[in-house]
């Protein structure tokens, strides 16, 4: 971790908050920046590895050239190199097909349009280290500045080889982009070139919530006896009616209830050491985004076995979890996702999520809520950390059932003023959301049937739903963090999934 910033508590300008949203709480002190940049700035910066880079990484350590991977929208797998020469080096194309040969990048959608094998190169003008270096001062310096008060966002489009800096739509005018170009190049030292300002719009999240108090009754323990997740006896047959129903067993994609009458979606299974647990949206929670004892439903609360358990780990920012410390000292954090502790009767299938009768590829209309009853699962067989633009992926849950859709952004940060903290390491996609209640659905990537004959549905979780941009209209996009950024903020969490794996070729890591 590099914390060479710090909070600049002087000068005129100050946050401007949205009337819906609350004031974040004010910066700490005692991490003033140095003046000037240290020696080797570029270099130091360069290798700091997000969780969700690592793909990228490794790539560029077989060269040092490579400037990013992308599936063009032709479907080929490209890969970007700075220079001149249109062509990949022997080891970089040699570095990708392992890769691919490994599990990683091995979707089903990627397989069936690319046929596994083709890969195209293009030219760059930048590396990627070069990007991850000035990403990350774009970050600290503007993003995490209240001296920038309209910046939204940050991230690498690798498809532009560029670094994005979104400013809100509504205060997006000449004289805002002359002052981030004029601090970007004058103080930041980023090339003009590599540095895009754009309008973006801001994300939303997707839950809905009732503020009155929670139901009295409370079910007997909660806590689960042991390690491990146990299915016996439950059969995915019992599953009919909509996910937005009561449903036993337990599957991913269920719609839950918080608080009053809150509502948000069941995402995926796992143990916390010797915790049963349940993930879902950080903000699903009567405290959201720090820890509580929020207690879950699914079902309608008419009964006492309606509850599934209760808060085990909000998923709170912490300073450490900063790449950079930012201007303003806010804390960071790399996923929307908390624990939930399962009640241990609550009957359950781990490695399954809801299999509706009907996927949604378009943004604007809404899949099925209605389980498939001749196939109603999805079963989890892998992890997939490996995101990249123009990848397929799916999710099932809340008010907007089973959409899939492309990666359009990845890796990129947002400054949460509603909470006073920066989410790190981001993924836009165009699967379909319908605001209220899709909070905590699980996002994942469909994988090849043949390479795991043995289950119904193989899939390998990417990560969990938390919002929406520009909601409703045709130029939207759904929100989610990448299960990469879930396990670095939850490290006691493991995944539950088919063991032994279907295929040894699915690699987890």
């Amino acid at each position: 971790m590099l914390f060479l910033y710090a909070c600049d508590t002087t000068g005129p300008e100050t946050e401007v908050v949205p009337p819906e949203e609350e004031p974040p709480p004010p910066p700490q002190a005692d991490c003033r920046p140095a003046p000037g940049n240290p020696a080797g700035f570029e270099a130091i910066r360069g290798q700091v590895k997000r969780p969700a880079e690592q793909l990228q990484h490794r790539l560029s350590e077989a060269d040092p050239q490579f400037a990013g991977i992308y599936i063009s929208d032709d479907g080929l797998l490209t890969l970007a190199v700075a220079g001149n020469d249109i062509q990949a080096s022997a080891e970089l194309d040699a570095a990708v097909r392992h890769e691919m040969r490994s599990g990683l990048l091995r979707t089903a959608d990627l397989a069936q349009r690319s046929g596994g094998a083709a890969i195209q190169a293009v030219t760059a003008d930048f590396t990627f280290r070069e990007l991850a270096a000035w990403r990350e001062t774009v970050t600290a310096r503007v993003l995490g500045s209240r001296r920038f008060p309209h910046v939204i966002s940050s991230f690498i489009d690798e498809a532009e080889n560029r670094v994005m800096l979104g400013v809100d739509a509504r205060h997006f005018h000449a004289g805002s982009i002359g002052q981030l170009r004029q601090f970007a190049s004058e103080t930041l030292g980023i090339p003009e070139t590599a540095l895009v300002i754009f309008a973006d719009q801001p994300d939303l999240e997707d839950g809905e919530w009732d503020d009155a108090h929670e139901p009295a009754f409370r079910t007997a323990a909660v806590a689960g006896a042991g390690i491990g997740l146990s299915d016996d006896g439950e059969d995915a047959s019992d599953l009919s009616g909509s996910i937005q129903a009561r449903q036993r067993p337990l599957v991913g994609g269920l719609r839950i209830r918080f608080g009053s009458s809150s509502l948000c979606t069941m995402g995926f299974f796992g143990t916390a050491g010797e915790r049963e647990v349940m993930v879902t949206n950080a903000h699903c929670s009567v405290l959201p985004h720090r820890t509580g004892s929020t207690i879950y439903w699914q079902g309608a609360r008419n009964n006492d076995d309606d509850e599934i358990g209760i808060e085990l780990d909000g998923g709170d920012p912490t300073m450490e979890a900063c790449v950079e410390m930012n201007d303003d000292c806010w804390p960071c954090k790399w996923s929307d996702a908390a624990l939930v502790q399962l009640n241990a009767e609550v009957p359950r299938l781990p490695e399954n999520i809801a299999k509706t009768t009907v996927e949604s590829t378009d943004w604007m209309s809404n899949g099925s809520l209605i389980i498939d009853t001749d196939d109603p699962v999805f079963t989890v067989v892998g992890l997939e950390t490996s995101l990249i633009q123009g990848m397929e992926v799916h999710k099932v849950g809340g008010n907007s059932g089973w959409g899939s859709g492309p990666v359009t952004r990845t890796c990129y940060d947002s400054r949460r003023s509603s909470h006073g903290f920066i989410l790190q390491c981001q993924n836009r996609a165009r699967y379909s959301t319908d605001g209220g209640g899709t909070s905590g659905s699980p996002v994942f990537v469909r994988l090849p049937q043949e390479n795991h004959p043995d289950v119904p549905n193989p899939v390998a979780i990417a990560g969990i739903h938390w919002g929406s941009s520009a909601r409703d209209t045709p130029g939207g996009y759904s929100a989610f963090s990448p299960l990469s950024g879930i396990l670095t903020d939850l490290p006691l969490l493991e995944v539950a999934r088919v063991t032994p794996p279907a295929s040894a070729a699915l690699r987890a890591d």
